[in-house]
């Protein structure tokens, strides 16, 4: 999705870094996006929880427990995907934000041990005890860690790769011993995946981010080889893309080739795509008033990409 109604970081729960955000949190609405995923044909959808740092509560800075809101909204969305036969991609922390929104409290808990630790045990463990496990597909610890590396910030306070390694293995294995069995991961755009292999993230399975005009995805062997791990090439480890879209530049006619990413992720033998994304491309939102309801109803509309990937979905 990744998000609801375009509320980066407020979607869910309220931000104690953006007190003067809203979070208008409806159920209802809610809904809409995963009724929306269900009728294109997807089969799991991906949902970002503490990006930004919302929804997490903090005690003299440091992380404390999940808001009630937050996991509200985590119950919500589970009983709405298990009615629909979907599973969720649950997203912790979107590594993009401390540069993109200037969020100190997710560069703390990636690089400071003291604050991963409490972000560990106190919000991101109770989130996984609250998942259902028929539910999750998997658990995304960081959304691109890359973005607070050396290689992406040039200025500023950059994490080594090897303290975003410790600190997604730390998080990680609090997500497994509350949710047994869990899938945890990490994507990375797919350049740096070498360098986050070589981190000993601790992950489950290998989730790169792909942005090509073509819908182009890297095969296992390409991968395996860049990493030195044998076991994506055989198979033995889950290959996700977990976010595939057209680079920013691209013009609106390009999104066409979302459609590929289909294609190319069943021939290159992936276990799951993730397009980017739901809202815009695939769906737009209409007034109800227009399709036989109210005015205050929202309603759904597929657009023409989004018919040609629901089309696609029911041939593959």
């Amino acid at each position: 999705m990744p998000w609801l109604d375009g509320a980066y970081g407020h979607d869910l729960a309220p931000n104690e870094l953006r007190p003067t955000w809203p979070c208008d949190f409806d159920a209802l609405r809610a809904y809409l996006p995963l009724i929306q995923a269900h009728d294109l044909g997807f089969r799991a959808v991906r949902v970002w929880l503490c990006e930004n740092g919302e929804g997490i509560v903090t005690e003299d800075g440091r992380p404390a427990r999940p808001h009630p809101k937050l996991i509200e909204g985590v119950s919500v969305l589970q009983e709405c995907a298990r009615l629909l036969g979907l599973q969720v991609y649950w997203t912790l922390l979107d590594g993009n934000s401390w540069k993109r929104e200037g969020d100190s409290l997710t560069h703390a808990i990636l690089s400071d041990a003291d604050a991963c630790a409490r972000f560990a045990e106190c919000v991101a463990a109770p989130l996984a005890r609250r998942f259902d496990p028929d539910v999750t597909y998997g658990v995304e610890i960081v959304n691109e860690p890359e973005a607070l590396s050396p290689n992406c910030v040039r200025e500023g306070e950059s994490v080594s790769w090897q303290v975003l390694g410790r600190s997604i293995r730390r998080i990680g294995d609090a997500v497994r011993a509350a949710l047994p069995g869990a899938m945890v991961t990490t994507g990375t755009y797919h350049v740096y995946l070498p360098q986050l292999w070589h981190a000993e993230p601790g992950i489950d399975a290998v989730d790169v981010h792909v942005y090509h005009p073509t819908g182009g995805l890297p095969s296992r062997e390409e991968l395996a080889t860049k990493v030195g791990d044998r076991r994506i090439a055989d198979g033995t480890l889950p290959l996700i893309a977990g976010e595939c879209g057209m680079p920013p530049e691209s013009p609106p006619e390009a999104e066409r080739a979302l459609t590929y990413y289909l294609y190319n992720a069943k021939e290159l033998h992936y276990d799951a795509a993730f397009l980017w994304r739901l809202e815009g491309p695939l769906v737009t939102e209409v007034d109800g008033s227009a399709v036989g309801g109210t005015s205050r109803t929202p309603a759904m509309h597929f657009t023409e990409l989004g018919g040609r990937v629901r089309a696609i979905l029911g041939q593959l």
